[in-house]
Order: structure tokens, then C-alpha cells, then sequence
């Protein structure tokens, strides 16, 4: 069963492309695996408030370390002003 190299949920056929329901975005056939299998992600280094601009596309090309360290960063900026506007 052809799945999406990001998620693992079935994809659907359209055209040339893929389409997975779950990460609503086209993939290129590259990008799509087979059983839930993921696709292999670069470890990339240091994350930066910036990188919580990017698109979901551009975000899920990224590895778990690195997603891990941004949400860390954006969670302490939220309860950084979650307390000083309940002050």
C-alpha cells in the first residue's frame, strides 16, 4: 500500500501526484513510501524562533530533533507571556 513518506497514512493517486488526506499537501511520488514506511530526514542543527514561520510542508522536511527543540522554544515564549500577562 502506497503511503505518505512523512506520516505513514494511505495516499491517494492525482495524476503524476499524491495526495495524503492527513497532511493535506501534494507529494511527489519520491516522496511517498510503502507501509507506513517514513522518509529518511537530515538531521539539521539549532533551532530558531524563526523556524516557527515556516509552512507545514517545509516543517515536516525537517528531522524530530529539531522540531523537538523548536516547539521547547515556543512553549517557553508562551508561558513566558501567559505569566506576565496574568500579572
Amino acid at each position: 500500500m502506497k503511503t505518505c513518506g512523512y506520516c505513514g497514512s494511505a495516499v491517494e493517486r492525482k495524476g503524476n501526484m499524491y495526495y495524503c488526506a492527513f497532511c493535506d499537501m501534494e507529494l511527489y511520488k519520491e516522496d511517498v513510501q510503502e507501509d507506513g514506511q517514513r522518509k529518511l530526514v537530515p538531521i539539521t542543527a539549532g533551532a530558531t524562533l524563526a523556524g516557527a514561520e515556516r509552512s507545514t510542508p517545509e516543517l515536516m522536511e525537517l528531522d524530530s530533533y529539531y522540531l523537538t527543540e523548536l516547539l521547547t522554544l515556543v512553549r517557553n515564549i508562551y508561558i513566558t507571556s501567559f505569566i506576565a500577562y496574568s500579572i
